[in-house]
């Protein structure tokens, strides 16, 4: 072979260059992934609220799930809008209320209906709030296929609960309490015993 021959050889191998391939990798879609697990979840007795609230998640993530759990179709692409300058995504009414949600139910045990009218929210907001707040309670429900449960609730104001434990420290019997407190003797126990607890 002559020193030609080589030369030519070797500058067509150095200027030979290979076609690219692209390898497209697509990532399987959250509600694609979640869509098992959350119908076992639905189909025990969870509600989307309650494992949305378990998994962090937003109530529409959730049914988007479902139903592709149930049908196979996937949800529709929104349509990108665009946005004003100045105006940003508007934040999430439930978790802006969430702390004094959980404050109202634990400390001052209010309904979540009197929760709702104090601040002005439905009683399914002030709810999805507290799970918000208080996921483990969820979790736990939705495994074991009940109703999550969303702490202690009474109409009786926070006065009454302060009267009982002073007079409970001052070894006041039960029925006794009860008549000053103005509420009655089994709603007394149950305080006595709460405080017990407490203090042990």
């Amino acid at each position: 072979v002559c020193p030609t021959d080589c030369g030519r050889f070797a500058a067509s191998v150095l200027t030979h260059v290979p076609p690219t391939v692209e390898v497209v990798i697509d990532e399987i879609p959250r509600y694609e992934r979640m869509a098992p697990v959350f119908k076992q979840l639905a189909d025990g007795g969870a509600s989307i609220n309650a494992i949305a609230a378990s998994y962090k998640l937003q109530w529409h993530q959730v049914k988007q799930a479902l139903d592709f759990a149930e049908t196979g179709e996937r949800p529709q692409p929104k349509s990108r809008k665009t946005k004003q300058p100045g105006i940003g995504n508007k934040p999430c009414q439930y978790k802006a209320v969430a702390p004094e949600v959980v404050r109202l139910r634990d400390e001052e045990q209010l309904p979540f209906s009197e929760i709702g009218r104090r601040l002005q929210i439905s009683i399914v907001v002030a709810q999805r709030a507290y799970d918000w707040l208080r996921p483990d309670a969820v979790q736990e429900a939705i495994v074991a296929g009940r109703r999550p449960e969303r702490g202690r609730s009474t109409r009786l104001p926070r006065s009454t609960f302060e009267t009982i434990a002073r007079l409970a420290a001052e070894d006041r019997p039960a029925h006794e309490i009860a008549k000053i407190a103005g509420c009655s003797r089994q709603t007394v126990q149950r305080q006595l015993a709460k405080i017990k607890a407490e203090s042990a």
